[in-house]
């Protein structure tokens, strides 16, 4: 393909009259402009950042950074800098560089720095990416199986240095034109507490008496196989449990939980869920988060204490 910052041919047309009753005379002058004015244009840019787009504590996220070269200058330094949040943490030996060129695919060296303090990965790679290249970094993060937060940024940005052959100098502007661009992972999880509430007592030996464990969800993924281990009160023979569900913004609903009275005055109750939190709109037009709760009532008979 033909190079747009080729060589010019410049023509200039101009007059003189060296006489005021001789015509103008026109003249035509072509001239080869001999220097080339290609410029140069460094062009480094992230064409994409990948990663689990949702996941929950302890999972691994494989992240892909794909840079490309789209300018008409080599690169004799590319630096990869990572600014993780503060619940992931790198795993060691985990980051592979691969240029992909018109012609082959291969790996290359780097050099690793890790700041434990601000989380932050520094990758530098130094060997020559050349115009078309696009290079493939790729590495492993955990997250933290205690974190609660919602959504986890991570954010990339780059810098790169190039040989300026005319000069013979190293332009290194890796301070001041950087490409940045960032990824983000939604965390899913159930987080669940439980309150207990005892009804009025009966004054009646052989009265109905009642209590109910209330359990609150704070996350956004609906906790399942949730099993509770509760002693009876000691004044109260057991009877029964009934289970009752709350979805933010629905209906109330009765669901059976299976409970199961052992020797020891233990009761195992199961087959319970409990739904998630939900951003509801208020009467204001605001969005608040209403946590999703489900509530087991245990029935028995007052025997006194």
């Amino acid at each position: 393909m033909e190079d747009k910052y080729d060589k010019k041919i410049s023509s200039i047309i101009y007059e003189y009259q060296p006489d005021l009753l001789i015509e103008n005379i026109e003249k035509d002058s072509t001239i080869l402009i001999e220097k080339d004015t290609k410029p140069i244009v460094p062009n480094l840019y992230i064409n994409k950042i990948s990663g689990k787009k949702y996941s929950k504590p302890g999972d691994i996220i494989d992240y892909t950074v794909i840079l490309a070269n789209k300018g008409n200058i080599n690169f004799n330094k590319l630096v990869v800098l990572d600014n993780m949040p503060k619940e992931l943490t790198y795993i060691n030996q985990s980051i592979e560089v691969i240029v992909n060129t018109d012609a082959l695919e291969y790996r290359l060296d780097y050099y690793l720095e890790i700041d434990d303090i601000e989380n932050r990965l520094k990758i530098v790679i130094n060997k020559i990416i050349y115009t078309g290249d696009i290079v493939i970094v790729n590495f492993n993060a955990e997250i933290d199986n205690n974190t609660s937060t919602e959504v986890l940024k991570n954010e990339i940005r780059l810098g790169y240095s190039y040989i300026d052959e005319d000069k013979s100098l190293e332009i290194n502007p890796l301070d001041k034109e950087i490409a940045d661009a960032y990824t983000l992972t939604y965390m899913e999880y159930a987080s669940l507490t439980v309150t207990k509430c005892i009804d009025k007592y009966p004054s009646n030996i052989g009265d109905t008496m009642s209590y109910k464990l209330e359990l609150i969800n704070n996350g956004n993924l609906k906790a399942i196989n949730v099993k509770i281990e509760e002693y009876v009160l000691e004044d109260m023979y057991y009877s029964k449990a009934e289970g009752e569900i709350q979805e933010p913004g629905k209906e109330k609903a009765k669901f059976e939980p299976q409970a199961i009275l052992n020797d020891n005055n233990l009761l195992i109750i199961t087959k319970i869920e409990v739904p998630q939190g939900r951003y509801i709109e208020s009467s204001l037009g605001e969005f608040d988060f209403i946590p999703g709760k489900s509530v087991i009532t245990i029935y028995g008979e007052y025997r006194g204490e």
